[in-house]
């Protein structure tokens, strides 16, 4: 599980998700044993910090989209080369 913080605790090139993935879990057919799965995080919830304007907190995700959040918002921290390498995957494939 990745450390919850408030997005005000993060500095500028710090990484974060908005929601950690949902792990599903799966019996086998005989119900002995219990299979756990992650989604994998894709581009555009995986969000870097570029800067704090009128209070709000701009990010940029890994798709190059830009957004405000309030600094107060709960998120998952990220470690930064899994959104350097999401970002360049994307950019990449267009």
């Amino acid at each position: 599980m990745r450390r919850i913080v408030l997005l005000s605790s993060l500095t500028p090139g710090r990484c974060f998700s908005l929601a950690e993935p949902v792990a599903d879990f799966d019996e086998n057919e005989a119900g002995d044993r219990l299979l756990a799965s992650r989604s994998v995080l894709g581009p555009e919830a995986a969000w870097k910090y570029v800067q704090v304007i009128e209070g709000e907190v701009e990010c940029e995700n890994a798709l190059g989209d830009i957004r405000r959040f309030a600094p107060t918002a709960k998120v998952s921290e990220l470690p930064r080369q899994g959104w350097d390498r999401l970002s360049e995957r994307v950019r990449s494939e267009t």
